[in-house]
């Protein structure tokens, strides 16, 4: 089958956990959007589960308001993906014991009204992705949460995310009108940060961030990779779709094991000499000429550069005699990848290779 990727948080679509779909331009495959339907807690039924149940699952009802729906005081958790709400039901706002709430894929516009969330100091999970918001409340009461998603709506700034809590361990906000990386001074626990798909043109403001292990910034405007010399923890790192022509500023993130930089301009490849634990390393839709540099990489196993500039196979042939961990590769696009003996020479000079563009190796 086609070549997988392992997605990226919120890029287009629902995670289901490992490799996701087909590698896309816009920087991957996306990460669910909040809490999954929660039908193993739930009985499943509109309303809630039985008498013990602390879970409503109203995921995928399309109902245009809650006003038939019988809400409990206790209950814990609420998944109203795939609905047509517009407002936020009052019941909702008096409820005092909520840990986690969804509102993905609504047409909610006025959110003020999370300001009045009893619930607020309790709640670790709250998922507003797609929808239609352009400004949020101030969210100081909300003092446990760990995962806030707003990604998919009208943003125009990262300024909503200032007075966040501390705790805040995953934030999205993919897929808005951002123009600036700001506002994270707060928020030393986080690890996830997703702003792909805004309007971001440089990678500032991020050396608080110290224990970040993922920073997805495909589709936006970036010229250059930079500011991350505090992310030494940093694991997956994705500028797909952006502005690059070279590869640099990564000496310090020596942890990275995933490094996305497809859909760019890039001409050589450089500077990876000090990314020693990178498996996963996509370079393909840019203007290589030759496979180099990567001598260092003595655990790479998925290499692609397909749609590149690499005309005969001596391009390719120097440069992957230094990485006989490859398991995966992708050439394909390229115009040596035409040649009668590319497979051969391929399988030839990788004794590991499992998989070449699309084909299973078989020995």
């Amino acid at each position: 089958g086609k070549r997988v990727q392992r997605p990226r948080p919120f890029a287009s679509g629902a995670r289901r956990g490992g490799r996701g779909g087909r590698r896309t331009g816009t920087g991957g495959v996306g990460a669910c959007g909040g809490a999954k339907a929660m039908a193993a807690t739930a009985a499943g039924e509109a309303g809630g589960g039985g008498p013990s149940s602390k879970a409503l699952d109203l995921y995928g009802g399309q109902l245009p308001d809650l006003e038939k729906i019988e809400i409990r005081d206790d209950v814990e958790e609420i998944d109203l993906t795939e609905n047509r709400l517009k407002a936020l039901d009052a019941r909702l706002l008096a409820l005092k014991s909520l840990k986690r709430i969804t509102f993905r894929k609504n047409l909610l516009t006025d959110v003020s009204a999370l300001d009045e969330l009893q619930s607020a100091p309790k709640l670790s999970e709250l998922v507003l992705y797609d929808n239609l918001i352009k400004r949020m409340p101030p969210l100081e009461k909300y003092r446990a949460l760990e995962k806030l998603d707003i990604s998919y709506n009208k943003l125009k700034s990262m300024q909503p995310v200032a007075q966040v809590s501390e705790t805040v361990k995953e934030l999205y906000l993919a897929a808005n009108r951002i123009g600036e990386i700001e506002s994270l001074a707060a928020l030393p626990r986080l690890t996830l940060l997703e702003l792909g798909s805004n309007r971001i043109r440089k990678m500032q403001n991020l050396e608080r961030l110290t224990g970040l292990t993922e920073l997805w910034l495909g589709r936006n405007k970036i010229e250059a990779i930079e500011g991350l010399a505090t992310l030494t923890k940093l694991r997956r790192l994705s500028v797909q779709n952006n502005r690059l022509r070279s590869i640099q500023g990564l000496e310090t993130c020596t942890e990275l094991a995933e490094l996305y930089l497809s859909f760019n301009g890039l001409t050589r490849i450089e500077g990876l000499g000090t990314l020693r634990k990178l498996k996963i390393l996509d370079l393909g839709n840019n203007q290589l000429e030759r496979v180099e540099g990567l001598e260092s990489l003595a655990q790479l196993e998925d290499l692609w550069m397909n749609d590149n500039r690499c005309e005969t196979l001596s391009a390719l042939e120097e440069g992957l005699s230094h990485v006989k961990t490859l398991k995966t590769a992708y050439f394909e696009g390229n115009p040596c990848s035409k040649a009668g003996d590319y497979k051969a020479k391929l399988v030839e000079w990788l004794p590991q290779l499992e998989q070449l563009d699309v084909e299973e190796i078989k020995r």
